[in-house]
């Protein structure tokens, strides 16, 4: 999994209204003693502005030799990280695309409800798939509970 992957659809990153333009992430995996830490970095640019967009994260696995971890993001810039999502890649051929799901539970003090944010993305290592390929992974999303109206191709045009 280690190297860099394209965000090709998904929901937006930590509150985020839109989603980012040419978004990539970078993820790496490191091992010491018995503990394996993924890192990852993205950077596109905001829908919004064309501004860059940037967001870092950290995780490790919940039990060893697991593939789902505990993460935790946070905005370039900022010093403040996420709560803690529980994440995973659901989905992969390790070459080609990457099925990313994360969630974390929500405390919303002026209702005294709970609720939760969600993230679900496409990856893949080059910066386009088929059509129908993407069709497929976010019936994939959409079954982990994503909620269809929220997934968003990313606007990979002008791309350098």
């Amino acid at each position: 999994m280690n190297g860099d992957w394209h965000l090709i659809s998904g929901t937006p990153l930590m509150g985020e209204k839109l989603m980012t333009k040419c978004g990539k992430f970078s993820l790496y995996h490191e091992k010491k003693d018995l503990t394996v830490s993924t890192s990852l970095k993205f950077a596109g640019l905001s829908a919004e502005d064309n501004q860059p967009a940037v967001f870092e994260a950290m995780g490790q696995p919940m039990y060893p030799n697991k593939s789902v971890t505990y993460g935790v993001w946070k905005k370039g810039g900022s010093s403040q990280w996420s709560g803690i999502y529980k994440q995973a890649i659901v989905a992969t051929d390790y070459d080609t695309f990457a099925v990313f799901v994360a969630c974390r539970p929500i405390f919303k003090e002026d209702t005294k409800t709970f609720d939760r944010h969600l993230i679900g993305h496409i990856w893949a290592r080059e910066s386009t798939l088929k059509p129908d390929v993407i069709a497929t992974l976010k019936s994939i999303l959409i079954g982990y509970d994503v909620d269809p109206a929220d997934i968003h191709d990313i606007d990979r045009s002008n791309c350098s």
